[in-house]
């Protein structure tokens, strides 16, 4: 059983996992939160212990989406596509 689930999440962990429940609760399909899971586990794990409140749009921009765009393209041999992008 995981913990229970915050109304302010403290790290970006409890965070993805709020947001999680709430896709489900508005009805989203299981296919639809398999395809989120790995771009949101790879959220929190950049963001490890630190407050989602705290990263600013620098930090992801330049930060966790360099990052995982950079390795996507090492990973796939061409750039993340605008879709991939907006997940």
């Amino acid at each position: 059983m995981s913990a229970p689930i915050s109304i302010h999440p403290r790290t970006a962990r409890e965070a993805v996992d709020a947001y999680l429940s709430y896709l489900k609760r508005r009805g989203r399909s299981r296919k639809t939160l398999a395809k989120y899971r790995p771009y949101l586990d790879a959220f929190a794990d950049w963001a490890g212990d630190r407050s989602p409140a705290s990263l600013t749009t620098a930090d992801l921009e330049f930060g966790f989406l360099g990052e995982w765009g950079t390795a996507f393209e090492e990973r796939n041999g061409r750039p993340p596509s605008p879709q991939s992008l907006r997940v």
